[in-house]
């Protein structure tokens, strides 16, 4: 890894003496197998991947979550009668999220509900009616984002980052994919790597992301941002854009969605969500943050020209908002 990329992450999580656990996926995907090693904190890695289970799993996840204190000091068998579960589904949904079973979820979930900041969800940081003022709201929307990009820092792949970075650096060309509130942030994204020596295009428009992806092939990449992962145009404009031989790079809050299946590249930020309101502004923040790395991983990995093609740009700016 450069010595310019400088990733901070929380410490102390460690499981059977080793580095807290990694979130190994293998699933069939376009062309190939998708392979996913996320650092993990299984509170946020169960808030990432529960809507995408299902039935006696999906159970056994929403119990655990709701009662992680509770759930930390159960025996397998009573969690699973709590949860109206069988064992052998809570064993199930452990492995699934890359633990070898009961026990050593049960000292990650130990860990999680220790590390500083991390011991609540973000229902907790709801506000009672009478308490609905102004400077209250302020205070617990910005409690929220915190939280969002502490969570995304611990579930967030190093490795997938620096792919990501790698492939950008290189690309021949870059095309930003988003619509609907993901539109905004494909539009500053692109905004902000213009300033850099690459050539870079921005689709948030239907046809105008069908149209681009169709002229993207070798050595482009697209950058598919979308929240839920699921956004039918982004995905369309994705798979065009890989069948045509370029390399896709997606940005989302959940681990097991399309999106995730057809991307090479999966940059995967917190989900924790606790309503529709909050949905649009946490997600949104934590996407920004990690194009805002990305940027910034591409300024100092830059080569000499970069420094001066900045300092240029920022002349022209400076003149364009004189009077």
């Amino acid at each position: 890894m450069n010595d310019n990329f400088i990733c901070v992450f929380s410490t102390g999580i460690l499981l059977d003496n080793r580095p807290a656990a990694f979130y190994n996926k293998e699933r069939n995907a376009i062309g190939g197998a998708l392979q996913m090693d996320l650092p993990a904190n299984c509170i946020v890695q169960l808030q990432s991947l529960l809507p995408s289970l299902q039935g006696v799993e999906r159970k056994a996840a929403a119990y655990i979550l709701e009662h992680p204190a509770d759930a930390m000091a159960m025996p397998v068998a009573r969690l699973a009668r709590q949860a109206g579960v069988s064992e052998s589904s809570v064993i199930r949904l452990c492995q699934r999220l890359g633990f070898t079973g009961y026990s050593a979820f049960k000292l990650a979930l130990a860990a999680s509900l220790s590390a500083a900041g991390l011991d609540h969800t973000l229902d907790d940081l709801t506000i009672d009616e009478g308490e609905m003022t102004p400077a209250r709201v302020m205070t617990r929307v910005f409690e929220q984002t915190r939280q969002a990009l502490e969570q995304t820092m611990l579930i967030l792949s190093p490795e997938q980052f620096t792919r990501a970075a790698e492939l950008l650096q290189n690309a021949a060309s870059v095309t930003f994919f988003g619509i609907g509130t993901s539109a905004p942030i494909a539009q500053d994204a692109c905004y902000r790597f213009s300033r850099l020596p690459m050539l870079v295009n921005c689709a948030v428009d239907p046809y105008m992301m069908v149209l681009l992806a169709s002229r993207m092939g070798p050595g482009d990449v697209a950058v598919a941002i979308s929240h839920t992962g699921q956004s039918r145009e982004t995905l369309r404009a994705a798979e065009q854009a890989r069948q045509q031989g370029a390399q896709v790079i997606c940005i989302t809050s959940y681990l097991d969605s399309p999106i995730t299946r057809l991307a090479q590249v999966q940059l995967v930020t917190s989900a924790a969500e606790s309503s529709a309101i909050h949905e649009a502004i946490t997600s949104r923040i934590a996407h920004i943050s990690v194009l805002d790395s990305l940027y910034t991983t591409l300024v100092l990995r830059a080569p000499s020209e970069y420094p001066d093609r900045l300092h240029q740009i920022n002349d022209l700016m400076r003149q364009a908002r004189r009077p």
